[in-house]
């Protein structure tokens, strides 16, 4: 077809033929044919001349389009990145045999379909994630963020070139994606009929903003949307979220170990009170000394009357005020061991005599 076409074939139009296993566009008046038995690609024109011929570097089933003057050479083990103009071999990749290839609109990704495989690579063929299906691939595009949506026999799903994957929705009929916009995604029937289903994209867009940072979005689409769940909060703790995970979740226990994973004492401070446990306040003890959070480690010590830890923490951190007050407390509570250990920090003779001869240790 003619570069701007109205609907309607050009009077004289005339279709040409020629053999060969496979064809794909290599600009805008030109096209490679593969020539497999003799392993050749073969350049041609509108008119179908041949205009050029070139050896296959690689014993190839099937050429796919690539970037430029970059075309992909699938053999039976692998796929191979080949400049037909400097004859180069550019890259190479492991994959089973490729039934389809499907580019980024940026052409920076590719997505190599097999059977039961599908392969993520950057443009020079180096590898970004590979996800195995038990059920048949069907066909695979790709959304204008970057995350490729793809269909099997009952599901439509996503694969973000990071690894990640999950399920859009079930369908009932096999279907052939062809463009997804928004929360529609158009494909065809194997009648050849074209459908526009429905899709929510909340979770692929939720990850991807998470894997690029994107936070301002995160939270956006946290307060805009229902994606809650124990999953999206396992998701979230497993891949280095906690502070994230702490928007979802109401339980105090969950809050309280996702503060502590993140760091975030406020919030740990807050659950704890709500717990009121002394299981709670010494593990919140623990992790504020390791950080360094001097007054929630003295309130978690008082919480759970860890008046050893409490004078001890006075003494480095040089608190000559409390120790005193620690001493009195002592005394009330008639420990004679708290009183020397206490005495000893405060550098008290007089008072750590006492406490020796009241305790009858006179030698």
């Amino acid at each position: 077809l003619p570069r701007q076409f109205n609907g309607q074939a050009a009077d004289g139009g005339q279709a040409r033929r020629g053999g060969g296993s496979c064809a794909i566009w290599t600009g805008r008046n030109r096209f490679a044919v593969l020539d497999k038995a003799q392993q050749q690609i073969l350049i041609k024109d509108l008119s179908n001349q041949t205009t050029k011929t070139i050896k296959t570097p690689v014993v190839a089933e099937s050429i796919f389009a690539g970037p430029g003057s970059q075309i992909l050479l699938a053999t039976a083990t692998s796929v191979v990145l080949f400049d037909i103009q400097t004859r180069q071999t550019l890259g190479e990749i492991s994959a089973s045999p490729v039934k389809y290839v499907v580019w980024s609109s940026d052409m920076s990704t590719v997505a190599l379909l097999c059977k039961h495989t599908v392969t993520l690579a950057s443009k020079q063929l180096e590898q970004l994630c590979q996800i195995h299906e038990t059920i048949r691939i069907k066909s695979a595009v790709w959304d204008d963020s970057g995350v490729l949506l793809y269909s099997t026999l009952n599901h439509v799903k996503f694969a973000l070139p990071q690894g990640d994957s999950g399920i859009i929705r079930t369908i009932d009929n096999p279907v052939y994606l062809v463009r997804v916009q928004g929360g529609d995604l158009h494909c065809l029937d194997r009648e050849g009929g074209v459908q526009v289903l429905k899709i929510d994209p909340t979770e692929y867009r939720f990850k991807l903003a998470l894997v690029h940072r994107n936070y301002e979005e995160v939270v956006t689409i946290i307060r805009n949307s229902n994606l809650v769940g124990q999953s999206i909060i396992a998701y979230l703790q497993k891949n280095g979220y906690p502070e994230i995970a702490l928007h979802f979740v109401r339980d105090d226990t969950a809050r309280f170990e996702l503060a502590l994973e993140c760091g975030n004492m406020d919030i740990a401070l807050e659950t704890a009170k709500a717990i009121d446990k002394p299981a709670y306040w010494d593990k919140l003890g623990q992790e504020a000394l390791r950080r360094g959070h001097v007054q929630v480690v003295e309130l978690a010590y008082q919480r759970v009357r860890a008046y050893d830890k409490l004078s001890f923490l006075y003494s480095i951190t040089g608190n000559t005020d409390k120790l005193v007050k620690m001493q009195k407390i002592a005394i009330a509570r008639d420990d004679p061991q708290s009183r020397l250990q206490g005495s000893l920090y405060l550098g008290d003779v007089e008072d750590r005599v006492r406490v020796l001869r009241e305790s009858g240790q006179l030698s």
